[in-house]
């Protein structure tokens, strides 16, 4: 959702293919719900703009998916 509303504001982005979107349901615990709301009100003041819970969950998930640097690979 972020995506699109990322590349109505900036035309630049809208050239060549449209970003893919994954449409993702997640259950969390509420210590998990409450932390990513405090993780989202941190981005804000470092920003100075709004940041979505959908963008702290996916940045989140992008941290996660990339191997740790400690990894072996093999």
């Amino acid at each position: 959702m972020d995506a699109q509303e990322t590349a109505e504001n900036n035309p630049k982005e809208t050239r060549g293919r449209p970003g893919k979107t994954i449409r993702l349901t997640l259950e969390l615990s509420l210590a998990d719900a409450h932390a990513a709301h405090v993780l989202a009100g941190k981005r804000m003041k470092q920003l100075g703009e709004y940041v979505s819970l959908e963008r702290i969950i996916s940045e989140a998930v992008q941290a996660y998916s990339k191997p740790s640097n400690g990894e072996s690979a093999g």
